[in-house]
């Protein structure tokens, strides 16, 4: 069966961020993304995950090689967690997406800079 793989990549106000829908007869409908510190450079924080819709389950690792802490926001319209991550440190965190949420929000924050964030709808 075909594949169907569309892949977005953008910098938007300083930082990187990409977000893909892939999707297949055989596979799950699944959103990936990565949101990074700065753009085209992802070695000082970064967040990376998918958002799998059948299963309603966000899967993330989040990295911090630069700031003293980065906070990961995962919002939905149900439900909303934080992460932190200290300097050198690396978290790996899964979250429920109730079958209800239209969309889920991922935000990197890392100290006294802009957060970035992108927004994944379900299809």
């Amino acid at each position: 069966m075909a594949r169907a793989r569309n892949l977005v990549t953008a910098v938007v106000a300083g930082t990187m961020l990409s977000a893909g829908l892939f999707a297949s007869p055989a596979l799950a409908a699944t959103d990936s993304f990565t949101l990074c510190a700065y753009p085209l450079n992802c070695s000082a924080a970064s967040v990376g995950g998918t958002v799998n819709w059948d299963a309603d389950v966000l899967t993330a690792t989040a990295v911090n090689n630069s700031y003293s802490s980065v906070t990961v926001t995962v919002a939905t319209a149900s439900t909303s967690s934080r992460t932190t991550v200290l300097r050198g440190g690396r978290s790996t965190f899964t979250r429920a997406v109730a079958a209800t949420d239209p969309s889920v929000q991922i935000r990197l924050c890392p100290v006294a800079t802009t957060c970035t964030s992108v927004t994944l709808t379900r299809h």
